[in-house]
């Protein structure tokens, strides 16, 4: 008997417990903000860093109670990627590169040595910018022609090669989204049902 009830206040405690927790949304939305933003990461020491369609940057030191306005040093960001290190960091639109290494107190341009900006006529595009691990990152461009190139970083941005060519196809909405990785060498990557691996 009293293993049954100690069964049935247990059950009575989890639910009791379930049904206190409920999840709430708080709008931490800049005020007078209008527009959109493409990319909200957490970099160390600096607190949060938005990224806003008006070209500016969103810094919130204190969880996002309130916010500092930064000049964006590239227009039509297209994304904001940090690395575990919560310090280096990249934003990226269809052209360029920038890095900072100091937490996104400062942008630099990265040159993509090895990427040309020209392929038989057609001016890149970059679709996304990935990163396998604190060194490696993955370019995924487009020169809209035959399929996207992928080109591979192993230095942090300072070099690239080009590793993977014609995947999928080349529409204006195509990109691989994500890469997971097996092991060191094998990889796959994907995008609106397409998959390639061996990357």
């Amino acid at each position: 008997m009293k293993r049954i009830i100690s069964i049935i206040l247990i059950i009575f405690a989890f639910v009791k417990i379930t049904n206190s927790q409920e999840s709430r949304t708080v709008d931490v939305t800049p005020v007078g903000f209008s527009g959109d933003f493409t990319g909200l990461q957490y970099f160390q020491n600096t607190g949060l860093v938005a990224i806003a369609s008006s070209n500016k940057f969103y810094i919130s030191t204190d969880t996002a109670k309130t916010w500092i306005v930064k000049e964006c040093p590239i227009d039509s960001v297209k994304q904001i990627l940090v690395n575990t290190d919560k310090v280096t960091g990249y934003i990226f639109n269809s052209h360029k590169v920038f890095k900072t290494i100091d937490a996104a107190n400062t942008w630099n341009e990265l040159s993509l040595e090895g990427v040309p900006q020209i392929f038989e006529g057609n001016n890149i595009e970059i679709r996304n910018l990935l990163s396998k691990n604190n060194d490696t990152l993955f370019l995924i461009t487009s020169y809209k022609i035959d399929g996207l190139k992928i080109y591979m970083s192993p230095n942090r941005g300072v070099n690239w090669e080009l590793v993977a060519e014609n995947v999928v196809n080349n529409y204006s909405w195509t990109t691989i989204y994500d890469m997971h990785f097996s092991n060191p060498l094998h990889g796959y990557g994907y995008g609106y049902g397409y998959n390639s691996g061996c990357i």
